[in-house]
């Protein structure tokens, strides 16, 4: 009985732990809603990476990678926490096995929100991570719309001396 009430203690506390992280999450998502980034972003370092086995077309299995990265991008029907998986098929190895050049033969997006605990958790961590990425990103924007509309004042200046050039004046 002692094993049985351990475990159920157990269990009910990492449930409520796993509900806290959870709201903290959607606390987190609803704040970045709220920005209207319009923008994707994914963290540099993945949550998960773990060896796999994977099958090719004809069914031959072959040894793989299984990355999964945690990001701020566009799901099914809004912007969201998103965890992009990615296959990498092992092209080269060194002599104990380990990776040397892959390549992506899948990838799957899954909301952060439907993913397990485990996911969620490891997602957690790399938080801080994702939120200086999505201000690396925003910054690349902004000085794309900034060249952007630079070039575009250059181009209007030139325009009317282009007009006044072939009037004859």
């Amino acid at each position: 009985m002692t094993v049985e009430n351990d475990l159920f203690t157990l269990a009910r506390k990492i449930n409520e732990s796993t509900d806290a992280l959870t709201n903290d999450l959607k606390n987190s998502e609803k704040q970045l809603l709220q920005l209207k980034l319009g923008f994707s972003a994914w963290a540099p370092t993945p949550i998960i990476q773990e060896p796999c086995i994977s099958h090719n077309e004809d069914g031959e299995p072959f040894d793989c990678v299984r990355l999964i990265y945690l990001g701020w991008a566009k799901g099914t029907n809004n912007w969201c926490f998103q965890l992009r998986e990615e296959i990498h098929e092992i092209v080269e190895a060194d002599e104990i096995g380990y990776p040397i050049e892959t390549k992506v033969v899948e990838t799957f997006y899954t909301n952060l929100m439907e993913s397990d605990r485990t996911k969620r958790f490891a997602a957690f961590e790399q938080m801080d991570a994702l939120e200086k990425q999505i201000a690396i990103e925003g910054h690349k924007i902004l000085k794309k719309i900034e060249t952007i509309r630079t070039k575009r004042k250059a181009k209007a200046l030139e325009e009317p001396n282009q007009m006044v050039s072939e009037a004859g004046f």
